[in-house]
């Protein structure tokens, strides 16, 4: 699964690993003191699962440096179109509770930094800045060496921008779904065999529904012009009359989605002095998946 490498970074989407936890783990505990009318320490359960599937993966991805990166808030993207991501990490609960109690994985976010701390594992939250971007950020400005691989650890496809010669996405294996690292070589594969920079266009053009961003074509539109062998970029395209009508038609969606869909790279230049030299490079060793057996609560 992995080459010989001088250093192994493993970066963890930590949003990601705490909606998961929240679904399989928190919910039906809260469901459950509801029922019972008592209160979960549901919080402390979700951080729990999560720190030991981080540990975990990172230790299957032989990583010896890693850091998990979080959200930081509602970012540039949601003064520029105020539904993006509407409703994501709330979870209804039965009619008879109380909407305003509507629990979130983020509300755990306290208790996860507290046992981060605790276990000397080193994670980034830099406000107005969402975790997609740090990953994008350190990527690029974190002083690679030949030899050296970074994993991304995530279920979002948005990451496979980053994918490269050093760079590889990582999807860890549950029960239902195999394991699986994209790398340069396989990637066409995926997403309909397109390289990075074109699946940045593809969802310019056919938005992005998770995040509840609107395409501008339908997605089977969208996908016949990047598809297509004789489509090289969007510039390119933007010249061909196709491409001018509907620039002409729909400028400020297009332009609007591309600055929705794309990473932004800049996190670190602003802020990375004072962060980088402590992580991932001066990370303590991970404490053995065993250490998280009579974990409790914080």
């Amino acid at each position: 699964l992995l080459p010989t490498a001088m250093k192994r970074i493993a970066l963890f989407d930590a949003p990601w690993y705490m909606h998961r936890a929240f679904h399989v783990f928190a919910m039906p505990a809260i469901k459950h003191a509801l029922r019972t009318n008592t209160a979960p320490d549901w919080h402390g359960l979700l951080v729990h699962n999560v720190i030991g599937w981080i540990c975990k993966d990172a230790l299957r991805l032989q990583a010896k440096h890693l850091c998990a990166f979080v959200d930081g808030g509602e970012s540039f993207r949601y003064e520029i179109y105020p539904e993006y991501k509407e409703g994501r990490g709330f979870q209804e609960l039965p009619d008879e509770a109380d909407p305003a109690d509507s629990p979130s994985p983020y509300d755990a976010l306290p208790v996860f930094f507290k046992a981060m701390k605790n276990y000397g594992l080193p994670y980034c939250q830099l406000d107005r800045y969402e975790s997609d971007d740090l990953f994008a950020s350190f990527i690029k400005h974190y002083p690679l060496e030949e030899k050296d691989r970074v994993y991304v650890v995530t279920q979002d496809k948005d990451m496979y921008q980053l994918i490269s010669d050093q760079v590889c996405v990582y999807t860890p294996g549950t029960k239902k779904r195999q394991e699986l690292m994209v790398t340069p070589k396989n990637i066409g594969t995926y997403r309909h065999g397109l390289t990075p920079s074109k699946f940045l266009d593809l969802q310019t053009l056919m938005g992005d529904a998770v995040d509840k961003i609107p395409g501008v074509l339908t997605k089977s539109k969208a996908l016949a012009i990047v598809c297509d062998p004789s489509y090289t970029n969007m510039k390119a395209w933007f010249q061909t009359p196709e491409g001018r009508k509907l620039l002409a038609a729909k400028p400020h969606e297009l332009v609007r989605n591309r600055l929705l869909v794309k990473l932004n790279r800049r996190a670190f230049k602003e802020f990375l002095p004072d962060i980088v030299p402590t992580f991932p490079k001066n990370a303590a060793s991970l404490p053995a998946p065993t250490a998280y057996k009579n974990f409790v609560s914080f």
